[in-house]
């Protein structure tokens, strides 16, 4: 099975459905970072971001084997969220990476 948005072969469902979310989770980041204040930078390797659903704000740190995050998606899948995309594009904008 091929993704019609991808390059590479998808083997099955349950593999397409991860990948649809990583590139949404990416475009979400990369609008997160576009928002005018959505991003606070507290040093170069600590970050708050505003929720888009709420009234909460996470932190993304840098560490040795790459950014985390306090959300409760990068928790529950411990792989990168909408909010390491979205520090990941603010700082590639704006020349920090």
């Amino acid at each position: 099975m091929i993704d019609s948005h991808s390059e590479f072969p998808v083997k099955d469902v349950c593999q397409l459905k991860m990948l649809r979310q990583l590139v949404n989770r990416e475009e979400r980041g990369k609008l997160i970072a576009k928002t005018s204040g959505a991003i606070s930078m507290i040093n170069e390797s600590n970050y708050r971001v505003r929720s888009t659903s709420g009234n909460n704000t996470y932190t993304v740190i840098a560490t040795q084997s790459g950014w985390t995050c306090s959300c409760p998606d990068y928790a529950r899948h411990n792989a990168k969220c909408k909010h390491v995309y979205a520090v990941e594009y603010y700082r590639s904008q704006s020349g920090t990476s």
